[in-house]
């Protein structure tokens, strides 16, 4: 059987991590403790182009863009 994504060794995990988008990577921090931590200690990159604020009269508009790995 394959390794799960637990499984992956440091360097190779840290590879993966800094290709994946923002949000995904917040995804990621709340799936476990495990990766909550490697998330936290690595700070890897977030591959963020461009936030953009779009304030209203009932709120606020947060947009958030940048490159999605392939």
């Amino acid at each position: 059987m394959p390794p799960s994504f637990l499984e992956v060794p440091y360097l190779p995990m840290e590879m993966i991590m800094n290709n994946f988008y923002y949000l995904a990577i917040q995804s990621l921090h709340k799936t476990c403790w495990d990766l909550r931590n490697f998330i936290d200690d690595k700070k890897p990159g977030i591959n963020i182009k461009r936030i953009y604020i779009l304030k209203m009269t009932d709120g606020v508009i947060l947009t958030i863009s940048g490159t999605e790995a392939t």
